[in-house]
Order: C-alpha cells, then structure tokens, then sequence
C-alpha cells in the first residue's frame, strides 16, 4: 500500500497521495508499523516544497503522531524539531531521537551478540 502512495508522490500526484494517507491512517491499527511509516509519510509529505496544499499544521501533528506510536521512526523526531517554534522543544525532540537511535543500535548489537553465544557464530 505505502509503495502505491510513494509512486503517487514520485509522480507529483500530491492530493490523491494525501487522500490515500488519510484514508490508511484512519483504518490502520495504531499498534502497528504500517501505522507509524504511513504517518511518518503524511509528515514528509506535507512538508514537500513540491506541494502546494501542503501544511505545517499537518505534517507537524503527523511526525507527533508517528512519535507516539508503537513504533516511532528516529526521523520524526528531527522532522518534528524542524517544524517546532521552539528552540528548547526542537532540541529536547532531537535529543529523544538521538536516544531512541542509539536504542536502536545497542538492541541490534545485543540480538547478534546473543546469536553468537547461541550458534557459536
């Protein structure tokens, strides 16, 4: 579903792209991943210079609502602290997301570490 949407946005279909995110958003389970990308998605999209009906509103509550999903995307976090007026909630979202990547990667580094021990790897 979210590569149909991203064709739309490579072929500058920038309001049937839109039409389609809402559409996914408002029938997906927030518990999910699909969730968390499709508004990461909307986000982009309505920050895109490209598209005129695009809006900081929007894109702004997008990137919070993937934020405060089960599955937030680090990126969010910055495209967050870019839209934010203020300078000292941009930097606390910056640094969320600085700690949710390094999260990331010592939870990577611990489930090949584990393999190892396991499979002798």
């Amino acid at each position: 579903m979210l590569d149909n949407i991203k064709k739309l946005v490579k072929d500058n279909q920038y309001k049937e792209a839109n039409k389609q995110l809402v559409d996914l958003i408002k029938e997906t389970d927030k518990n999910t991943e699909l969730y968390s990308q499709a508004t990461y998605l909307r986000g982009r999209l309505n920050t895109d210079f490209h598209y005129k009906d695009k809006s900081d509103f929007i894109a702004k509550q997008s990137f919070l609502d993937c934020i405060q999903s089960q599955y937030p995307l680090p990126q969010a976090y910055c495209e967050y602290a870019n839209l934010e007026e203020d300078n000292n909630t941009a930097i606390n979202y910056i640094k969320l997301g600085c700690i949710l990547i390094v999260t990331l990667i010592i939870n990577i580094r611990l489930c090949e570490w584990r393999r190892c021990l396991l499979f002798g790897g």
